[in-house]
């Protein structure tokens, strides 16, 4: 994960320690949900050269909420077709900065995060999920 990335992230932990739902005990669906929805006043938001934060959202999940993180690439198409290879790599670094940057960790506490991407046509390239238990495993 990215400077911006990480930034991204810190804006969602910045609106919710600031706010009513630090004091929860538990992050609620509705939580994510309004949460999110604060996020989404500032997109789209540009990560990198080739990617942009279009959207979030939350779903339901077995135990906590998702929260979705949906980009869309502008990488040439030969990278975008390669995506299965490359999302090893991303998922490496994206649970490294989420799994030790304190404020990430707390989220990630709190909600699953799913980082769904799709190309400019909006035609899903692939996906990468990041759990609490996936800091768990990687010690």
């Amino acid at each position: 994960m990215n400077n911006k990335s990480i930034c991204i992230a810190a804006l969602f932990i910045s609106c919710v320690s600031g706010s009513a739902y630090a004091s929860e005990k538990q992050f609620t669906l509705r939580t994510c949900v309004e949460v999110s929805s604060e996020m989404n006043k500032n997109v789209p938001v540009v990560i990198d050269k080739y990617t942009m934060l279009d959207t979030t959202f939350c779903t339901p999940g077995r135990f906590k909420p998702t929260l979705h993180y949906r980009a869309s690439m502008a990488a040439p198409r030969a990278r975008l077709n390669n995506f299965r290879v490359a999302s090893i790599e991303m998922r490496r670094l994206q649970t490294n900065s989420w799994c030790t940057e304190p404020n990430q960790l707390k989220l990630l506490q709190q909600v699953d995060v799913l980082n769904v991407y799709y190309d400019r046509d909006r035609k899903f390239i692939g996906q990468i999920p990041l759990r609490l238990e996936d800091c768990l495993t990687r010690r």
